[in-house]
């Protein structure tokens, strides 16, 4: 099945889910998510590096064929009327993130200050996908990539101590990509988010093992075109990662995973349900090689969600490399 037959599919499976649910079903419907991505970053990038100016490029790999209700139960079937049909989701999503870090070393209340952007472009995006209306045989753009949300991180924090890393940031999510409310290939969201992060590592070994923590908040504007406003969201990143000598470099090994809850109600005349919230949890592995003497990185890692609600629960599956200017 080419990529145009999965986006027809994924659209008419969506359409009949959305419709029979907002119609006869108690348990609500599939909404709206936030922008942040928990499965993108590695676990070491939760905490600011040391001064200098770093370049990234992330590979994100999204797949699920399964649609969980509110109770968390897999949606395989729904009635409408008299009619029960078969529900057969499909969904296979990529992007393509560059990213550039930078600590520039300027000191603020004790902290280093750094900054973050990116640039993400891929296809239409999970968040797109689950905030599709209750149309019928929506038509599917075949060629559907382009310029996806940006995001900027004006403000970023970090202060260090030998053992351990703080980090606060504000950052927000721009509606650069394509957006029209209800379209099946859209590549933004179609509104603006506001985003405050806390996280830290506690460091062993000499830094060669970090425990890594994140909790990362979202506030959302309203939606074009449409009266809604998704509700906030709140994620855990958590994580393990282990250098090991290995040639040349350093070997990394990690576990990792995340939780994100929808924790307020989506608000306005056109948000259905608001008071069923979605969540998703999921634990993975990663790995990865650092050459320090040529300032460059590689990391490869893979996340299994094992419980969702009210949204897709799959997998994801990411690369990435960083080097250091």
């Amino acid at each position: 099945m080419d990529r145009a037959q999965q986006w027809h599919r994924l659209a008419i499976v969506l359409g009949v889910v959305l419709s029979g649910m907002a119609a006869f079903g108690p348990r609500g419907e599939a909404g709206e998510l936030g922008h942040y991505v928990p499965s993108l970053f590695n676990v070491r990038d939760l905490v600011m590096p040391a001064k200098g100016v770093y370049g990234a490029l992330y590979g994100l790999h999204y797949m699920s064929d399964d649609l969980m209700d509110a109770n968390g139960d897999e949606i395989r079937s729904v009635t409408i009327g008299r009619r029960t049909l078969s529900i057969d989701v499909d969904l296979d999503l990529y992007s393509l993130v560059p990213a550039v870090l930078w600590n520039t070393g300027f000191k603020i209340l004790g902290a280093d200050y750094g900054l973050i952007a990116t640039l993400p472009f891929g296809g239409p995006s999970v968040q797109a996908a689950l905030a599709l209306g209750p149309e019928l045989g929506v038509e599917a753009d075949e060629g559907a990539f382009g310029l996806q949300d940006l995001l900027i991180q004006p403000l970023w924090l970090g202060w260090h101590w030998p053992n351990a890393d703080l980090n606060a940031a504000f950052a927000f999510y721009a509606p650069s990509g394509n957006f029209e409310q209800g379209a099946p290939d859209n590549l933004g969201l179609g509104f603006w988010t506001f985003q405050f992060q806390l996280g830290g590592a506690y460091y062993l070994l000499k830094r060669a093992t970090a425990l890594v923590m994140a909790l990362t908040y979202e506030i959302h504007t309203n939606k074009e075109d449409v009266d809604i406003q998704p509700g906030s969201n709140l994620s855990l990143n958590y994580g393990v990662s282990q250098f090991l000598p290995a040639g040349p470099g350093l070997l990394e090994v990690g576990i990792l995973g995340y939780s994100q809850w929808q924790v307020t109600d989506d608000d306005g005349a056109d948000a259905r349900n608001p008071d069923v919230h979605d969540q998703v949890h999921a634990i993975g592995a990663q790995l990865g090689y650092a050459l320090p003497k040529w300032r460059l990185g590689f990391a490869m890692k893979y996340l299994y969600e094992y419980y969702a609600e009210d949204r897709f629960r799959g997998q994801a599956l990411t690369w990435s490399v960083g080097y250091q200017f």
